[in-house]
């Protein structure tokens, strides 16, 4: 049950001058790692308009440093990317088109904290958005018991897209990613944050289990693959707007279920 789908939103009118911009910034969430681990996180710009070939210029700062700037990159720059001097020797910044991965390699105790990236499109004086990924420490290895499998049943980091604009009329979509190692098959369940109503279950292990709500099956599509899951609406109503919770675990492991949420807003 896994269904593939491209999005692609444009101006309305054949001649429209509309210019692209960021529709959201999708961020990586809570990551866990420990010292001396290799970690990444990492913002997805999503935009709205035409454009053959935008360029993206991110900043990534630290918040417990008053907003720190670690590292930032403007791709129409001839120059490579700005490391803080601080961070030069476990840091590196890699920027493919709308996708920006901060590296830490390895992590030192004073890098856990949470970490703001601000994208914008080069050129295009709009808005700057911003999305939040903490880096936490991962401790719970040493308050269980060596015998106990716990661990490898767990999501190491769920991220969503946050706050995702939308128009009447037109499409969307809703994001969420799961990282957790070497598992080989996820489960996702989309429910409305108000009222609790399911959406759509997809069980990588349990395809039986898989479920659109009827009242749904018009208006949106689900996919999940390699850790990613979207919710692509067709053509959004009035009633489609509000907060969505994604519940997600590891196929079989549902006592291990970790929640993000995503907001579609006009």
């Amino acid at each position: 049950f896994v269904q593939v789908f491209d999005i692609l939103i444009s101006a309305e009118g054949s001649n429209s001058s509309f210019h692209p911009e960021i529709l959201f910034l999708n961020g990586s969430g809570f990551t866990l790692a420990k010292v001396g681990d290799a970690a990444t996180l990492y913002c997805h710009i999503m935009l709205l308009g035409d454009s053959a070939e935008p360029r993206y210029a991110v900043r990534w700062e630290a918040s417990r440093y008053g907003e720190l700037t670690v590292a930032q990159f403007d791709q129409s720059q001839d120059e490579g990317p700005f490391i803080h001097p601080a961070y030069r020797d476990r840091l590196s910044l890699v920027s493919n088109g709308p996708e920006s991965l901060l590296h830490f390699d390895p992590v030192q105790e004073q890098d856990f904290g949470e970490y703001l990236c601000k994208g914008q499109v080069v050129g295009q004086e709009g808005e700057t958005f911003t999305s939040l990924s903490v880096l936490a420490e991962d401790t719970r290895l040493e308050l269980e018991p060596t015998t106990s499998d716990s661990a490898n049943h767990t999501l190491m980091s769920l991220s969503s897209s946050g706050r995702v604009r939308a128009r009447l009329g037109a499409p969307a979509q809703l994001e969420c990613r799961m990282e957790a190692g070497d598992a080989n098959s996820y489960a996702v369940q989309w429910e409305t944050a108000r009222g609790g109503v399911v959406v759509s279950r997809v069980d990588q292990g349990e395809p039986a289990a898989n479920y659109l709500n009827p009242s749904y099956r018009q208006q949106l599509s689900v996919s999940l693959l390699d850790g990613t899951t979207r919710l692509s609406f067709h053509s959004v109503r009035q009633e489609d707007f509000g907060e969505y919770a994604c519940n997600a675990w590891l196929s079989g492991h549902p006592e291990h279920t970790v929640t993000a949420y995503t907001t579609l807003e006009e």
